[in-house]
C-alpha cells in the first residue's frame, strides 16, 4: 500500500520481453513467454517489479518485516475458499482483517485457524447485499476504530446453469443481486472512508466467465461483467484520490462453489456440456492453488504504485492471461 508497507531487498526476479519497454515479472515455470500482453506480464499489469509475496511472508513470520503491520482491511465472502485463504494470508502478513460472511459457525471456525503472532480476526456475520448488512458492518467499524485501506471483495454465487429461456428468474436474479449489489453497497460505504484517508486499495473477484459467451452462463457472465465495468467506473471516479479498484481472475480452484458448479452441470442437459467438460479438467489437473489468489492480493497490498482500473491474473494458471485492460 502507498505509504505504508516496505518493500523487501530480494523480490520476484523480473524479466525484459524482447520488444518491450516494460519489466516482465517471471512466471512459475511451464508458463510460456508469448503470454506476455502487451509487453508486460498480464498477470501484473504494473510499471514496477513486485516483491514476492511468499518470500515476504517468510520473513515477516521469522519477525524481520512487518509487511501489512498498521493496515486494517475488510474482505468479504471469508468464511470458505478463497476469501478464507485470503483473510489468512493477509492476517499472517500482519493486517488486521475484518472477516465478512454469512455463516456466523465458519467465521467463528475461521477465527481459531488464524494464530498470534497474526492479530486476531474481527469477525461480522452479515449479508452485505442487504441494507441491514451493511448497517452491521458499519457499526463493526465503528466499535474497533477501524479505518480500512485495503477492501476485497470475494462473496459471491455462481447461480444457475440454464439457457435464458429456460431459466427460473428468481435464480437468476438472486445470482446477479449476490454478484454486483454486494460489489457496489460495500464499494459505496468504504469508499468515502479511504477518500478522507488519502489511500485504499479495492479488490473485486471476477473470473474469466466474464469474458466469455458461454450456453447456460447467462447468470453469472452477466454478473462478472458487470462487476468489472463497476470497477473500471470507480476506478476512473478515483484518479488522482489515493484510491484504486481493480478486478482480479483468482483462478480456476476446488472450492464449495465448484462443487456447486458439478451438481448444477450434471443435470443441465446441454447448457451444461461445457461446465461438465471443464469439471473434468479440475478433476484431472486439480485445479489452480487457492494460495495463487492470496498471493496476488498480497502483492498489490505490498505495492507502493499499485495499478488502478485493471484485470489483473494469477501467475501460471489453467486458464491462461489474455488482453483484457
Amino acid at each position: 500500500m502507498q505509504d505504508k508497507a516496505r518493500i523487501p531487498e530480494n523480490g520476484c526476479s523480473v524479466d525484459r520481453v524482447v520488444g518491450a519497454d516494460r519489466p516482465r515479472r517471471r512466471c512459475r515455470p511451464g508458463r510460456a513467454a508469448e503470454e506476455a500482453v502487451g509487453g508486460t506480464c498480464a498477470s501484473w499489469p504494473s510499471e514496477a517489479p513486485l516483491p514476492c509475496a511468499s518470500l515476504s511472508r517468510q520473513r515477516a513470520r521469522e519477525g524481520d518485516l512487518p509487511l501489512l503491520t498498521g493496515h486494517d482491511v475488510v474482505v468479504t465472502g471469508a468464511s470458505s475458499g478463497i476469501g478464507r485463504q485470503i483473510v489468512i494470508v493477509l492476517a499472517e502478513a500482519g493486517a488486521r482483517v475484518m472477516a465478512v460472511a454469512r455463516r456466523e459457525a465458519a467465521l467463528a471456525e475461521l477465527a481459531r485457524t488464524v494464530r498470534p503472532p497474526a492479530p486476531p480476526l474481527i469477525l461480522v456475520a452479515a449479508d452485505v447485499v442487504r441494507p441491514d448488512g451493511i448497517s452491521a458492518l458499519r457499526e463493526a467499524m465503528e466499535a474497533e476504530a477501524f479505518q480500512p485501506d485495503l477492501l476485497v471483495n470475494v462473496a459471491g454465487t455462481f447461480g444457475p446453469i440454464a439457457l435464458v429461456g429456460d431459466v427460473e428468474p428468481e435464480s437468476w436474479v438472486e445470482a446477479v443481486e449476490t454478484n454486483l449489489l454486494s460489489v457496489f453497497r460495500m464499494c459505496a460505504e468504504i469508499v468515502p472512508r479511504m477518500r478522507s484517508q488519502g489511500r485504499g486499495i479495492i479488490l473485486n473477484a471476477t473470473s474469466a466467465a466474464s469474458l466469455d459467451i458461454q450456453a447456460g452462463n447467462s447468470a453469472y457472465g452477466t454478473s462478472k461483467a458487470a462487476v468489472n465495468h463497476f470497477t473500471r467506473q470507480l476506478a476512473l471516479e478515483l484518479e488522482s484520490s489515493g484510491v484504486v479498484a481493480d478486478v482480479f481472475h483468482p483462478g480456476d480452484v476446488r472450492t464449495e462453489m465448484f462443487e456447486d458448479i458439478r451438481a448444477a452441470a450434471a443435470v443441465a442437459g446441454d447448457a451444461g456440456a461445457g461446465y461438465r467438460d471443464w469439471v473434468a479438467l479440475m478433476d484431472e489437473t486439480g485445479g489452480d492453488p487457492l494460495d495463487e489468489a492470496a498471493e496476488l492480493v498480497l502483492r498489490v497490498a505490498m505495492s507502493p504504485d499499485p495499478p488502478n482500473g485493471r484485470f489483473l491474473w494469477i501467475d501460471g494458471g489453467i486458464t491462461a492471461p489474455r488482453a483484457t485492460w
